[in-house]
């Protein structure tokens, strides 16, 4: 039997980082993008990021990319996020970044690894977008085609309730230092 070299190792992860971008376009994720870390970092070969117009679109997807990679012996070594707009789907090397449109924005993974290469996924699939950022203008989020299974959640109303009570419509949980016991007045963090 063959040794797998690290070559062999880095090709696999590509591949499970393409077949994940794969399975986020069949669930109708949006601005897919893929970032080549190999040479920058070394807990991740690839990053795979996409946004998703809900909560529960985000839920779907997550559960499509999970299953699929699972076909190509990709496991999943985290615990499922079910109520957040950021989920992280931890596959080793590969690691799935899925946003609401709103976090995407905030927290601008892309900008951070900007010197990161991409990798190309279209080639993989007939209808996918050209790169660039989407145009969000175009899309509604109620719709009627919405083929996601989500009776095991609550509604997304609920979620609103959780993640935002004061209700200032960005969706973003509110983050106040003085309410987190780790942090000081000055915005540093307590190492005690």
């Amino acid at each position: 039997m063959k040794k797998k070299t690290n070559k062999d190792i880095e090709e696999k992860n590509r591949e499970l980082a393409i077949q994940a971008a794969v399975a986020i376009h069949e669930q109708r994720g949006e601005d897919i993008v893929i970032l080549d870390l190999r040479r920058l970092v070394d807990y991740a070969d690839f990053f795979v990021i996409a946004s998703a117009s809900s909560l529960s679109r985000i839920r779907g997807i997550a559960r499509n990319v999970e299953r699929v990679l699972a076909k190509s012996g990709g496991k999943r070594l985290n615990q499922p996020d079910r109520e957040t707009v950021w989920v992280l789907a931890d596959f080793g090397d590969v690691l799935v970044h899925l946003f609401e449109r709103e976090a995407r924005e905030f927290y601008r993974l892309e900008d951070l690894w900007g010197d990161a290469p991409t990798v190309e996924w279209r080639d993989r699939v007939k209808d996918a977008p050209p790169p660039g950022p989407v145009d969000y203008s175009d899309y509604d989020d109620e719709d009627p085609d919405d083929d996601f299974d989500d009776e095991d959640y609550t509604d997304d109303q609920e979620i609103d309730q959780d993640l935002d009570a004061d209700d200032d419509g960005d969706r973003m949980p509110d983050m106040d230092p003085d309410d987190d016991p780790d942090m000081s007045e000055s915005g540093e963090a307590n190492r005690s």
